[in-house]
């Protein structure tokens, strides 16, 4: 009996890479078991459809195997979020507010905003995660519409992160700018102040002396 799988590839394909960019981006550059626990979870699931002659059995089985698969992008995209967050908060500690300010003018009432919202979305869907482990059946099995709802919340999340962390990527050599000329004007001012400084000091010296 042959089963159509083109499905379940086409999203096997897709989480594949989720996973290995999660990879990437880690700084340790770990596999994550939790996603890989998935994926295995998922094969298994496939391979019973060739001991099921009931196409109705198999097509259960394929459902049951795309849950695991959407769980292990989801999984994959909660540390890819954590990391992302993580890498935009370190950008910006490189640079003073004053600096900052320069370059992103909306830094304090936009930016600042939405990294705070994300990890509070982020903590509300993990925290959905751990609340009575929701995405199960009745069975104990993966709901792959449960799931996959909550991969897609997961995915919003972490495509407006990214094209975040982007945008503050690409102006870092603006960054960088603003901080060197920042250091020039305060050179400037303090060679300044040191020469009208002097030039008073001897003033008051020449008028002591007479």
């Amino acid at each position: 009996m042959c089963y159509d799988f083109k499905e379940i590839s086409v999203l096997y394909k897709e989480i594949k890479q989720i996973v290995l960019l999660a990879e990437n981006v880690n700084d340790k550059k770990e596999v994550i078991l939790s996603s890989i626990n998935e994926m295995r979870n998922a094969f298994d699931h496939l391979m019973r459809c060739y001991d099921e002659e009931n196409i109705e059995k198999c097509n259960k089985q394929i459902e049951k195997s795309k849950g695991h698969l959407f769980r292990a992008g989801y999984d994959a995209y909660e540390l890819l979020a954590i990391e992302t967050i993580k890498n935009i908060k370190l950008n910006f500690k490189n640079y003073t507010p004053d600096i900052i300010l320069q370059v992103f003018p909306n830094y304090y009432n936009e930016i600042v905003f939405l990294i705070d919202d994300f990890e509070k979305n982020l903590a509300k869907v993990r925290g959905n995660k751990k609340i009575g482990y929701d995405f199960y059946d009745e069975d104990g099995e993966i709901n792959s519409k449960k799931i996959e709802e909550a991969f897609n919340n997961y995915e919003n999340i972490v495509t407006k992160l990214l094209d975040l962390k982007d945008d503050i990527t690409k102006k870092i050599p603006a960054l960088e700018k603003a901080k060197k000329e920042m250091k020039k004007t305060k050179f400037k001012e303090i060679i300044i102040a040191s020469i009208v400084s002097a030039i008073f000091g001897a003033i008051i010296s020449l008028i002591i002396t007479k």
